[in-house]
């Protein structure tokens, strides 16, 4: 009887034993997507089991800038001993647009495929438009303004309109977007003795150019810095005191910077020479003391808004934007601190107008230039770029200096 009551005893022992061995803990499983947005729950997760989401992957809205693709879960998905949450983890690509350049006609010039956030440039022929019996057509720019690459877009070519016999004086875009043309200039030496010839025979206009066969021109004698054996770019020698004639030409400008059609321009050579200040005075005006270093006083200052200006844009002021009361700037230390390329070379007129230049090979024409940031260790001194490129400063009665004149327009 003892015996089996043992034995029965046993038998439950194990049997209870095995029971216990029979359970299996469940866990709650959570998928969620990156943004926190809960996808699925599964509540009954047997442990050890490697838990799966199905067959349809999550997915992420494509924005403007990208698109994304499910790429794995996290933390990495296999067998389960807790409660766990897996948060869908996504690779994205930048979107792509195609960027359409258009003739004024609807013909496609180009077709570009090009990164969200980049900036289109049109590096096709020039886009022409043929005259006709009354007038002739100047490419003036793309239409709408050139904006960073955010959707599909279409730029089409625009054109000034020329009537026969004149000049266009209109600001001039170049196609691929970096420079302007705008406002006219004595630049580049002349010397057609049979149309100087003919020059001398004519009046001057207000502005003392002369005007011949559809093209501007004027006449300068030359001060040459320091007397120095210089020359003009096709390596004629410039003597002091003789007199030479000079194209008036299209000054040229780099886009520095386009807002809602207003285009920041900085001018590609340096077109003139004159000092900062005349001397080291320091002046009393308004009861402040104005040292020579001051830009608001200063004499490049007013050369630039009066001769300049006057001359520069004698033909058409029109596009002009003033800037902190001023019609023609330059730019800051700052600014240029912006700038990678900052070397900048002399015109031939500018160096028949006093302006130094570097005589090496690497660096020949290339002249100092002033910005309009006074020293403030010197309060006779103003921050200049020097013919490497470097910033430094300078006495502001340098007048072998040159002028890098910037503008404002708006088109």
């Amino acid at each position: 009887m003892k015996k089996i009551i043992l034995l029965t005893l046993l038998s439950l022992v194990f049997v209870s034993c095995g029971e216990v061995n029979s359970i299996v803990n469940e866990y709650k499983i959570t998928w969620k997507n990156d943004n926190g947005e809960i996808l699925k729950v599964d509540d009954h997760v047997k442990e050890g089991t490697i838990p799966s989401f199905g067959d349809d992957l999550p997915t992420k809205a494509s924005t403007e800038q990208y698109t994304y693709t499910f790429s794995n879960w996290v933390p990495e998905v296999g067998p389960i001993y807790q409660d766990t949450t897996f948060v869908a983890n996504y690779t994205s690509s930048i979107n792509e647009y195609m960027i359409t350049w258009k003739n004024y006609d609807g013909t496609i010039l180009k077709e570009d495929s090009l990164s969200y956030g980049s900036l289109p440039s049109y590096d096709g022929i020039t886009p022409i438009k043929e005259e006709d019996d009354e007038y002739s057509y100047v490419f003036k720019g793309w239409s709408p303004n050139i904006e960073i690459v955010s959707k599909d877009t279409t730029y089409t070519a625009t054109f000034f309109e020329i009537k026969k016999g004149s000049i266009n004086t209109n600001p001039i875009i170049s196609s691929d977007n970096k420079f302007v043309e705008y406002g006219f200039y004595p630049q580049t030496y002349f010397n057609n003795e049979a149309i100087i010839s003919k020059l001398s025979k004519l009046t001057p206009l207000e502005n003392n150019w002369y005007f011949y066969n559809n093209e501007y021109y004027t006449k300068v004698i030359a001060k040459v810095y320091n007397n120095e054996k210089y020359t003009f770019d096709d390596e004629q020698n410039i003597v002091n005191g003789n007199e030479y004639w000079f194209k008036c030409e299209r000054i040229k400008w780099n886009i520095v910077n386009e807002n809602n059609g207003v285009y920041t321009l900085l001018s590609t050579q340096l077109l003139d020479a004159h000092n900062y200040y005349d001397n080291y005075q320091e002046r009393i005006i308004d009861g402040k003391t104005i040292y020579s270093n001051n830009y608001e006083y200063s004499s490049i200052r007013n050369w630039l808004n009066n001769e300049f200006y006057q001359v520069a844009f004698s033909l058409n002021n029109a596009y002009i934007q003033k800037s902190e009361n001023d019609n023609v700037s330059l730019f800051s230390y700052d600014n240029y601190l912006n700038l990678t390329e900052r070397t900048c070379k002399t015109t031939d007129y500018s160096r028949v107008r006093g302006a130094w230049y570097n005589t090496s090979s690497t660096l020949k024409y290339n002249g100092s230039y002033w910005t309009k940031s006074s020293s403030d260790e010197f309060n006779y001194c103003a921050w200049n770029v020097n013919s490497s490129g470097y910033l430094s400063t300078y006495a502001v009665d340098g007048d072998s200096h040159c002028v890098r004149p910037s503008i404002k327009i708006k088109l």
